[in-house]
């Protein structure tokens, strides 16, 4: 939630309790970069969403494809492609931003969990990677 008052700006953030992700199933590292994904990824969205507004029509069809959310995950909740690009938009972000901090194995195991939720996010996640290493700021899809 945005809240615009003359030269400031604050943003509202929903972010959920400790139980979402079982503590026990994960390293604490593991742990770690998982809530940190979804500090990271509530933040980013404020950057996101009002640039993908501008794209709403064209996102929707390209997003609005069953390929990206599996259908009884938790993320399709989101129901319409703009959300889902916005959703793969940001944990890609995040992917390629944890990548400094964590061991192959963590990373790896962090990744396997959100794709879960976002079966193309790997690959999402390494289109954008090629994109920037070809000096493209938005990925190509």
């Amino acid at each position: 939630m945005h809240v615009n008052s003359g030269s400031s700006n604050e943003c509202i953030m929903f972010i959920c309790g400790p139980n979402v992700v079982n503590a026990g199933k994960y390293s604490p590292k593991e742990w770690e970069g998982l809530y940190s994904g979804i500090v990271f990824t509530e933040i980013d969205h404020n950057y996101i969403n009002p640039l993908s507004e501008n794209y709403k029509e064209e996102l929707s069809k390209t997003f609005g494809d069953p390929r990206w959310i599996k259908k009884d995950s938790q993320a399709a909740g989101y129901g319409n492609g703009t959300a889902y690009f916005n959703e793969y938009f940001t944990h890609a972000v995040f992917l390629l931003y944890i990548k400094d901090y964590y061991t192959k194995q963590e990373l790896a195991t962090i990744k396997t969990t959100l794709s879960r939720l976002y079966p193309a996010l790997i690959e999402w996640g390494t289109l954008m990677k090629q994109q920037m290493k070809n000096g493209v700021n938005v990925p190509a899809l």
